[in-house]
């Protein structure tokens, strides 16, 4: 792994949200150099949402209380959390340049971060790149921004596509980001996400509790982990409710703002539990029957690369899911994939009866072998190759 250096990652998303991939990153390589967090410097203006506004006031809470330092191992992790000047680049891209570039500056040479290596999850504000006396520039591009609402924004894509020209090296999520942004990179490359392998497989004393909230709910438990969003096919989820009347289906994630959940819960057989701390979350892995990945075949979709999908393989359980690329290149034939309503409800029911103790280890193995740490050495490698250059 990397040793001794000085890691910016600008992070797309903020501190202890899932943890997600920045975060996982981020902490491994902490582990012999010293990071710098910066939360999301953002790509829009908030909405006037709970919970947009909610991020709002802990944002300006965070700012005031300045740099956090999270870990120490060996290395030293700071988090950052900026007020976010990016309402839009063309109204804000000279303020942006001037301010952010300033803070940045100043916490460089407080902590004592000079030619720092810039981590990019996110195109950044106009004037950061090359100004900052950086030694490399990485871009680990883990989703296409353009299926987002802010990421439709003609400067945003231009940005993203000035960083993907600048950086010397590309890291992308799964083989279709590789294939869109290639043409574009001077040396990029393919990276899944990882796998927290030791905390999935977390064995329990059989006088540990499941959680009350789950250990009520009848048997067998047809799980959904993650987010609630716009790429769950709804519809889909109501059939399986419906066409299996005595099954529980059971969403362990925060439901997004704009999503009617309430066609879903007046069914009787479908619970939502709402977000879960990340370490309780293998606790709750034991309650489940099935896993399923019921998401909408969208463009969206088509790019997305789950973190959730080797998490689910570490367990050993089965997984169902719809036809998405992910779910086809990662699960490499370990996981149930669905074709159609019926088919998935079908898939179900074998993975229900399903009783190979090889199968359940060969989930495991492939989990085993993507670990974050793997790909933190991965990552080290291509960087190494950078500084040499």
């Amino acid at each position: 792994m990397l040793k001794d250096e000085n890691i910016i990652v600008f992070s797309s998303a903020d501190w202890k949200i899932g943890p997600t991939s920045p975060e996982h990153i981020s902490t491994n390589f902490a582990k012999g150099n010293r990071v710098l967090f910066i939360e999301t410097f953002g790509s829009r203006f908030p909405a006037f949402r709970p919970e947009h506004i909610k991020r709002v006031f802990k944002r300006i809470i965070n700012w005031f209380r300045g740099i956090k330092e999270q870990y120490s191992r060996q290395g030293r992790l700071y988090i950052y959390s900026p007020i976010n000047l990016m309402v839009s680049y063309k109204f804000c891209s000279f303020i942006n340049r001037i301010i952010f570039l300033k803070i940045l500056k100043r916490l460089i040479k407080k902590l004592k971060m000079e030619n720092p290596i810039l981590y990019f999850y996110l195109p950044p504000p106009p004037g950061i790149m090359g100004n900052l006396n950086e030694k490399a520039i990485i871009y680990h591009c883990v989703d296409e921004w353009s299926t987002f609402g802010a990421g439709k924004n003609k400067d945003f894509l231009e940005a993203e596509r000035r960083l993907i020209e600048d950086a010397d090296a590309v890291i992308t999520a799964n083989r279709l980001l590789y294939e869109k942004k290639k043409p574009y990179a001077r040396r990029i490359y393919q990276i899944y996400h990882g796998v927290d392998y030791d905390h999935f497989t977390k064995e329990f004393d059989k006088d540990i509790p499941l959680p009350p909230d789950i250990k009520a709910i009848p048997k067998p438990i047809i799980a959904i982990i993650g987010a609630f969003a716009d790429w769950m096919d709804i519809d889909l989820i109501k059939f399986i409710a419906q066409t299996h009347k005595k099954w529980s289906i059971v969403s362990i994630g925060p439901v997004e703002s704009g999503i009617d959940i309430n066609s879903l819960s007046s069914l009787g057989n479908i619970y939502f539990l709402g977000p879960k701390v990340y370490s309780e979350l293998p606790n709750y892995y034991r309650a489940v029957d099935v896993f399923i990945i019921p998401f909408l075949l969208n463009e969206h979709i088509k790019y997305c690369s789950p973190i959730r999908l080797y998490e689910h393989l570490a367990s050993g359980k089965p997984v169902v899911a719809t036809d998405f690329p992910a779910a086809r290149e990662i699960g490499q034939g370990l996981i149930y994939i669905a074709l159609s309503r019926q088919d998935f409800v079908k898939k179900i029911e074998q993975a229900l009866i399903e009783r190979d103790t090889e199968l359940r280890e060969k989930r495991k193995e492939l989990a085993k072998s993507n670990t974050w740490e793997a790909r933190i050495e991965e990552i080290s490698e291509i960087i190494k190759e950078v500084l040499r250059k």
